[in-house]
């Protein structure tokens, strides 16, 4: 019944609409988590409003063009997505297009009730690869798929090839891992995925856990891919802690974020030491970011939801999140598609995915390149380093990995698991996971001289 009340809805206002000029409206329905475990809303929402700023001072739509901009908290649900898109619709906000949300679930769900009435959604951090065949949806953010490239730039800067991936079994990690492991296999790299190990975390014991790490990824590898969530990693670390397979070992994992362990302790916190994540984004010294962080932090008053300033407890600039740099590229992407709507004449100022795929823009940093089914292509990812500073654990930038090469930031030095300080080993301390080259025909050298010499011997005590 719920699903028949839905449609309804949808259909009810797919009214015949007039054709898009310069003087015409458009309502852009941004969503942002705020209430949820990962609140990225409340350091990054007024990127939205930035992007406003820059779509006037670049002339990509004509002033006299409204585009209205409403907030909405997917909370990173599936329900609260389609419940935020609705609550627009009551509140006489057309929705014309969604920025948003991030979480996969909730973008799974809110392209597929968006698409009953064409309606695109433009996400700025939804990363499961398979989002990228809905016709409806695109991201200003790469899928985890193309962590890939960096996975093999890391790697190979430190000389270390071989792999084993953890995937805990939710539809999004364990398609990452086949996709991280089939890009491998298909690039020029000397990185081997030795085993994808699905695992269902929140119900394997510690002494489950620790049993498959001794007995699966010890004797194939010292990297270990954590493709799971905070929880997840957290209960991996500890029982690999507990089998002694911190120090010597590797662990990494995707879009970690300090806003995931704020609340925890520092003890909680301790496991997680050295853990190595790559993010989709930018330095924090970056010159541009720090002027667009800036501005981002000046308009955080003017993100309200349900009558609350959610970016309130933003204290300084240095706080605003880099994937405020996707929010905001994201409304431009939109404004584009629009600016096209406009020229054309199209009934209501339409935005389809084929109207802003396959298309180069600029974005607040460089220049994003959209290809044909709604993907970033070759973004710059950061690396970074859980590490202990005396009071507290940060995520230290340590390197970036841009056109796919490795580089080191200045002053980046990373902190292994164990809190060891050197690299650790492709074979492993004890260059166990490398045997040593077989020897056999130097003993068969030595067998052979050895029976002439006795041959020599016999023949001369014979000829005596």
């Amino acid at each position: 019944m719920l699903c028949v009340l839905l449609y309804l809805s949808l259909l009810v206002r797919a009214v015949l609409p007039a054709p898009c000029n310069a003087t015409s409206s458009a309502d852009l329905l941004v969503l942002v988590p705020i209430d949820a475990e990962v609140r990225i809303g409340r350091t990054a929402a007024s990127g939205a409003l930035v992007a406003l700023d820059t779509i006037r001072d670049r002339g990509i739509l004509p002033p006299t063009f409204n585009l209205n901009i409403r907030y909405g908290d997917s909370k990173c649900s599936s329900v609260e997505t389609i419940r935020s898109i609705l609550d627009a619709w009551e509140g006489n906000f057309e929705v014309d297009a969604v920025v948003g949300p991030v979480c996969s679930n909730a973008c799974n769900a809110g392209a597929d009730f968006l698409q009953i009435r064409n309606l695109p959604m433009i996400s700025w951090d939804c990363t499961q690869p398979s989002l990228s065949e809905k016709p409806n949806f695109l991201r200003t953010v790469s899928d985890y798929g193309k962590f890939s490239t960096v996975i093999a730039a890391f790697m190979e800067h430190y000389n270390l090839s071989k792999l084993v991936m953890i995937c805990s079994v939710e539809t999004i990690w364990i398609t990452t891992c086949e996709s991280i492991k089939s890009t491998l296999e298909k690039s020029n790299t000397q990185v081997e995925v030795k085993e994808i190990i699905p695992l269902l975390v929140q119900t394997s014991s510690s002494e489950e856990i620790g049993d498959l790490l001794v007995s699966k990824v010890r004797p194939s590898a010292r990297v270990v891919f954590l493709a799971c969530y905070i929880n997840d990693i957290r209960k991996i670390m500890t029982a690999a802690k507990q089998q002694e397979m911190l120090d010597g070992f590797l662990y990494f994992a995707m879009e970690f974020t300090m806003s995931m362990i704020e609340n925890d302790t520092q003890d909680e916190n301790a496991v997680l030491q050295g853990l190595i994540t790559f993010n989709f984004g930018i330095a924090s010294t970056n010159a541009e970011f720090v002027a667009f962080r800036n501005k981002v932090f000046q308009k955080k008053s003017q993100v309200v939801i349900n009558n609350i300033r959610v970016m309130d407890d933003v204290t300084n600039s240095e706080s605003i999140d880099s994937l405020a740099v996707n929010l905001h590229d994201a409304v431009i992407l939109y404004a584009l598609g629009l600016n096209e709507s406009i020229t054309n004449g199209v009934e209501g100022c339409r935005v389809t995915k084929e109207n802003i795929t396959d298309r180069e823009f600029e974005g607040v940093i460089n220049t994003i390149i959209i290809d044909d089914k709604g993907d970033v292509l070759d973004p710059d990812t950061l690396v970074l380093n859980l590490q202990d500073n005396v009071a507290e654990y940060r995520l230290q930038e340590v390197g970036q990995v841009s056109s796919k090469k490795y580089q080191t930031v200045q002053g980046g030095r990373i902190i292994w698991p164990g809190n060891r300080t050197e690299p650790i080993h492709d074979c492993g301390d004890d260059q166990e996971l490398c045997p040593k080259e077989d020897k056999g025909w130097v003993t068969m050298i030595v067998f052979v001289v050895i029976i002439i010499v006795i041959i020599i011997v016999v023949a001369i005590i014979l000829v005596m």
